[in-house]
Formats: C-alpha cells, sequence, structure tokens
C-alpha cells in the first residue's frame, strides 16, 4: 500500500505539470496562431495518437507478461532482446513512411507533419517500450519522472516561444515537442540500461519470444486503437469534409476535455500493477467501491464547464465556436475517464483483453457509422460530435454492467441518476447563464441522495 501511495503521488504531481503544460498549449499557442496554423499542430498530435500501432502489440505483451513482477525477478536477456529488436523496427517503419510521404502527399504543410509524425514515431515506441515495462514491473515513478522531464522542459522553451518571441507559426512547437521527448527517453533508457545491456538471445529465440509477446499484446493494441477510434474517426472525418479551420476549433475544445483525462490515466497507469498482485474477493470489493466513488466525484466537471467557457470566451474570442463543441464533449470527461481507471484496467487485470478488444471495436463501429452519416450525408458537425460521445456512453455502461454480474455484485449509483445529470448538463448548456445554477442544485441533490455511502468511504479512509 506504501508502495502504491509513492507511485500515485508521484505519477500525481507528473500529472500536474503535464496538466500545466497542456493549459499552456491549449490556451497560448491558439493565442498566437492562426485557426489554420493551429489546426495543424493538432492534426501532428492527432496522427501521434496511432504511431503505437506500429508496434504491433509488442509493448503490451510485455506488459501484461511481466504485469506484477518485480525487477529482480524478471528475465532481463529475455524482455531485453525484445526491446531492442523492437526498436530496430520501428526505425524501419519510419523510413518507410518517410518515402512513403514524399509520394502520397502533396501538400507542404501536411508532408512536414507526416514526416515529424514519422520521426516521433521511433523515439515514442521506443519510450513505450521502456515505460510499459516500467509500469508492469511497479516502478511508475520511473515513467511519471520520465513524462515530468519532457513536460517541464517543453514548459520552459514553450513559454520562450509563446512569451518572448511570439513564433506565429506551428513548426517550431513540433520540432520542440519531438526534442523534449527525445531527452526524456535518453532519461528512461539510463533507468532501463540493465535491460539494454543484456546478454542478447539467439535472433531465431528473440524472434519466436517477440512473435509470443505481439500474440498476447495484439488485442491489446488494437483494443486501444479502436479505442481511440471512437472519437478520432470523427476527427479524421471533419479534417477531410469540413476543413482545417474546423477541425482547428474541434481539436481544441478536446482539448479543453483532454485536461481531465490526464488524471485518469495515470491512475489507471498507478492501478494496474497493484490490483494484479491481489485476490478475486478484493478485486470485487476494489471495483465497487473504485466506481462507485467516480460515479459520485467526476460529474462535478458538469459544473466546471461554465466558468471555464467564460474564461475562453474572454481570452479566446475567435474560439467562441468552440465553447458548443466543448458542452456537447464534456461528458466524454465523465464516462472515458471511467473506462480508462475502472473498464480497462479490470479487463487487463482479468486478462480478458479479446472481451475488451469487441467492446471497442463495437463502439468504434457504431462511432464510425452515426459519424459518417451525419458528416458525409447530413453534412451536421454537432451530430457527427455526439455519435462519438453516444458510442463512448455505451461502452462505459456495458463495461460496468459486465463487471457487476461478473463480480455478482450490485450497483451503488444508478444507471438512470446517471444518465438523468448528462441529460440535464446539456439542458444547462443550452439554457447558457442560467444553466449553471441548474447544474449546480443538481448535482448537490445527486450527491445528497447518495451521502450515506459518501460519509461511509470517509470513515474507511480516515480509519486507515
Amino acid at each position: 500500500m506504501k508502495e502504491f501511495s509513492k507511485n500515485l503521488i508521484i505519477a500525481l504531481i507528473a500529472q500536474s505539470i503535464s496538466f500545466l503544460a497542456s493549459i499552456v498549449m491549449s490556451l497560448l499557442v491558439p493565442k498566437i496562431l492562426s485557426v489554420e496554423q493551429f489546426g495543424y499542430w493538432q492534426l501532428f498530435l492527432l496522427y501521434n495518437t496511432y504511431v503505437g500501432f506500429s508496434l504491433l502489440g509488442l509493448n503490451g505483451g510485455i506488459y501484461l507478461t511481466e504485469g506484477g513482477k518485480k525487477r529482480s525477478t524478471v528475465n532481463r536477456a529475455l524482455v531485453g532482446s525484445q526491446i531492442r529488436f523492437g526498436i530496430i523496427s520501428q526505425l524501419f517503419v519510419s523510413l518507410l513512411f518517410i518515402i512513403s510521404s514524399f509520394f502520397l502527399v502533396d501538400q507542404q504543410d501536411r508532408l512536414f507533419v507526416c514526416i515529424s509524425t514519422a520521426v516521433y514515431l521511433i523515439i515514442s515506441n521506443t519510450n513505450d517500450l521502456i515505460g510499459y515495462l516500467f509500469q508492469a514491473i511497479n516502478e511508475t515513478r520511473l515513467f511519471s519522472l520520465s513524462t515530468t522531464i519532457d513536460r517541464v522542459l517543453y514548459l520552459v522553451v514553450l513559454v520562450f516561444l509563446v512569451g518572448i518571441f511570439r513564433t506565429d507559426s506551428y513548426r517550431p512547437y513540433i520540432i520542440l515537442f519531438i526534442c523534449t521527448k527525445t531527452i526524456a527517453l535518453f532519461y528512461s533508457l539510463f533507468k532501463g540500461k540493465d535491460f539494454l545491456i543484456s546478454e542478447n538471445l539467439p535472433i531465431d529465440v528473440t524472434v519466436r519470444e517477440v512473435i509470443k509477446s505481439v500474440r498476447i499484446g495484439i488485442k491489446l493494441s488494437l483494443s486501444t486503437i479502436a479505442g481511440s477510434l471512437i472519437l478520432g474517426a470523427e476527427r479524421f472525418m471533419i479534417d477531410s469534409h469540413m476543413g482545417i479551420n474546423v477541425f482547428s476549433k474541434v481539436s481544441f475544445s478536446l482539448s479543453m476535455a483532454n485536461f481531465f483525462l490526464l488524471f485518469s490515466s495515470q491512475f489507471a497507469m498507478v492501478l494496474f500493477p497493484e490490483l494484479r498482485r491481489v485476490d478475486t474477493r478484493s478485486l470485487s470489493s476494489s471495483f465497487v467501491r473504485i466506481d462507485s466513488i467516480l460515479s459520485l466525484i467526476l460529474p462535478a466537471i458538469y459544473i466546471l464547464y461554465f466558468p471555464l467557457s467564460i474564461f475562453i470566451n474572454l481570452w479566446l474570442p475567435h474560439y467562441n465556436d468552440s465553447l458548443i463543441y466543448l458542452g456537447l464533449m464534456i461528458p466524454l470527461c465523465i464516462y472515458d475517464g471511467k473506462m480508462n481507471i475502472v473498464g480497462t484496467t479490470y479487463y487487463k487485470v482479468l486478462r480478458q483483453e479479446g472481451k475488451l478488444l469487441m467492446v471497442n471495436i463495437v463502439a468504434m463501429f457504431i462511432s464510425f457509422s452515426l459519424g459518417a452519416v451525419a458528416c458525409f450525408v447530413l453534412n451536421n458537425l454537432f451530430l457527427t460530435l455526439l455519435s462519438a460521445v453516444f458510442a463512448i456512453i455505451l461502452r462505459s455502461w456495458y463495461s460496468e454492467y459486465n463487471f457487476y454480474i461478473y463480480f455478482n455484485k450490485k450497483r451503488v449509483v444508478s444507471f438512470a441518476f446517471e444518465l438523468g445529470l448528462t441529460i440535464l448538463f446539456y439542458v444547462s448548456v443550452y439554457l447558457g447563464g442560467y444553466g449553471f445554477g441548474l447544474i449546480l442544485v443538481c448535482y448537490i441533490l445527486y450527491v445528497f441522495f447518495y451521502r450515506k455511502f459518501i460519509v461511509g468511504e470517509i470513515k474507511k479512509i480516515v480509519k486507515h
């Protein structure tokens, strides 16, 4: 428990720094860049979401195989040989991507974004191979410290680019992004050097072990890609059909929502190795507690939307349209956040990667089908975005229901109450200023209804 608390605190500190860097990127960068330039910056970030797929699940396989072990018990030669093989393979993938881009992309800005993505692919995937290993052996603090180095350096130089030089081209921001990630990677390589300089297994043995890890991790990798495409597909559609300017404004609203999702991913990262070490009974009780607490705490984000929208309207008036999109997508913070922490984590702990993959594929198919009709047939941006929100809510609910059945437990917080609060939030957004009072009162009543559970959890925390 002490190790878990230490890892969690370091992860939250790292995420707080990332949060600060994200605020600067999301609020200062669009203040300097034009809507179009900001769109290309966001396009680079979107492409980066999918570079991990070229590992074909190798990192996930190592993560799942070694999950819960201590560094001293890990076979260094076995893991190190796979990591080195993975790094070399990514060099070839990156080179192939760069050559293809010169033949397939004729617009200069998009070509620059593609080549930058190819360079970032090597750095990011190498970092993932090492970082996933750190997470598996419960040394998440090393991964968190690597993130901290990256974000602090980025933040310092970003302040100079924005505040002093007022750089109005997206290209220096991309170059800076890649450079700081590279420096952070050197830290991870240094901390994992015992794996990198370990004994080299024969190539046939290495390939056999890589294939074994890929078979284990490919489901997790595919499910991650499918999960990100639930919303990512809509963004690709918007970029291709509605143009870079509309894409830019939608991406800006998403960057606001991502503030809250960053913390959920860090908590999930620390939670996984800890849960791998507990018995089924403890898994059952911890699931109910974590899910119930999240169902009561996360909806407070609905209240934060209103002061945030006022600030953005004053600070970035040319992104006023983004406030409407942000209102549509705020529920992502609740349902995607819960899926990250309890859904995906428990699927992995119980080794149900196949079920996680199917859940994400079905949600992606729903989002893609509805989004394609809304975007290309109806030409309706709001319905396009709502398609993704609808699919993410369904995915979260199904996963929670599935685990309550699996653990033979009863849900503390009613699905109907949760949905009702979400619908009332949309009504509040429509009402504008008056809506803040409505959602505030509704949330207070929502929490008051479950006050006995909340008081009980507080007493448990105080006792420990």
